[in-house]
């Protein structure tokens, strides 16, 4: 049993209930109070205590009872890192108050001999999440305070508000960091920040989306669903996934689940130019023609083995630095990735090692690898992604499409020597909505 709390706007608003539970801690003993009356902010509480307590007894209190770690008869040092953003679960376990008095011993029965005020031990932080002035909607929050670090599972009873616990601490850092359903990280910092035990804050937490920490998002050509879904797409270990692959038998995708399948196109006409993914929520719809990869090949590529990055939260380095769709010159009034000629039949360069200087022109595709038959491939070392065009020499099969493939050696965009629509290569979108080539 606990006491409610309500959020009045600006305040929190405690009430006691009769049947609350205290620990009382006397002679080294635990014992189990209960608030047996209710007056205002007041409650009165009983305990049965042992028959060796003497008058002038020291007795510690600490609400609630089940915050006790009862081998230690102190408060669980663990306390902070069992939270799921809702204020009841706050109020149950989290309300931490402390307060000590003496207690008075006559006709076996001990009194407290003052009021014992009751000194909350935490801050209670009410949070909301947004991404460029929108509402951002997430199912994990982990909260870095100087060394400690929380993480913060969110029920749906948090869907109107994020509440955490915090310990008091002056002038200290904060780094929040935020993921949506669909495996990518928000964050932001804040230094001396300075919280304060029994008070109240209310903040909205403005995040900056990480571009170097991607879910998976590898589909068979054009695709509705990723490559394993309904499986989540961020990992459900940190250490071991993905370097131990899916299998075949875990649900490899077929032409039995459409959502997963590659869109055939059949017929005889080239598709280099444009789009020529026909699905409205395929994952190829967005992505480069034949021809705009060219263009890409064109301005040159690096190969950067020391930018870091996430897939999930496993960390790798390897990718390429292509330049922007607007940086790149030569291209004709009106050219766009989805529809422009082509850039006179560039098809392989060498990337150059390293990293631009000037980055701000250039985009970051990491080496994701790519699923073939179950099995998950070169991450780190190989990037393939799907391009939105067929290749139409083959069309009659419906089972060639181009894609980029590249690593340290050579970036091309590949034709296809065998049935390769149900390769699991990269397409869709960024975590963020935005397109994987800018």
């Amino acid at each position: 049993r606990y006491k409610a709390l309500s959020d009045q706007g600006n305040t929190l608003k405690a009430t006691w209930e009769v049947g609350d539970e205290l620990a009382l801690i006397v002679n080294g003993t635990l014992c189990k109070a209960t608030v047996s009356e209710v007056n205002g902010n007041k409650a009165n509480i009983s305990a049965a205590v042992p028959a060796t307590v003497s008058d002038g007894a020291e007795a510690r209190l600490i609400y609630p009872y089940s915050a006790v770690d009862a081998s230690t008869k102190e408060v669980k040092t663990n306390l902070l890192s069992e939270q799921d953003g809702s204020l009841e679960t706050i109020a149950k376990n989290l309300d931490v108050c402390k307060g000590s008095g003496t207690l008075s011993v006559a006709n076996n029965t001990a009194k407290l001999k003052a009021d014992v005020t009751m000194a909350e031990q935490y801050c209670i932080w009410r949070l909301a999440t947004q991404y460029k002035g929108s509402s951002l909607s997430i199912t994990k929050l982990t909260i870095k305070q100087g060394e400690e670090t929380y993480t913060v599972n969110l029920s749906s009873a948090a869907s109107s508000g994020i509440y955490v616990a915090l310990k008091p601490a002056a002038s200290t850092a904060y780094n929040f960091q935020a993921f949506p359903e669909n495996g990518a990280r928000y964050q932001k910092d804040y230094s001396g920040v300075t919280l304060a035990a029994q008070k109240f804050y209310r903040s909205t937490l403005n995040l900056d989306f990480d571009e170097f920490w991607f879910p998976f998002s590898h589909y068979t050509w054009d695709a509705k669903q990723w490559y394993w879904y309904p499986q989540s797409m961020t990992p459900s270990s940190t250490t071991t996934y993905p370097t131990v692959s899916f299998q075949s038998s875990d649900g490899e995708p077929t032409d039995a689940d459409l959502d997963r399948w590659y869109t055939t196109i059949t017929g005889n006409t080239a598709h280099l130019a444009n789009n020529s993914a026909c699905r409205i929520d395929g994952s190829a719809r967005n992505m480069p023609c034949y021809n705009a990869m060219t263009w890409y090949l064109s301005a040159g590529a690096y190969w950067d083995t020391d930018t870091e990055w996430y897939l999930g939260s496993v960390k790798y380095t390897g990718g390429l630095w292509l330049k922007k769709w607007d940086k790149i010159s030569g291209k004709p009034s009106g050219a766009s990735i989805t529809n422009c000629p082509s850039a006179s039949g560039i098809l392989i360069i060498t990337p150059t090692a390293g990293k631009p200087s000037d980055t701000a022109d250039y985009f970051f595709l990491p080496a994701m690898g790519h699923y073939l038959r179950g099995s998950f491939h070169q991450v780190g070392g190989n990037g393939k992604y799907w391009s939105s065009s067929t290749r139409a020499s083959d069309e009659s099969y419906g089972r060639w499409a181009y894609d980029l493939d590249f690593d340290s050696h050579e970036v091309f965009v590949y034709n296809g020597s065998i049935p390769n629509r149900y390769y699991g290569s990269v397409a869709g979108s960024r975590p963020d909505g935005s397109p994987w080539f800018k």
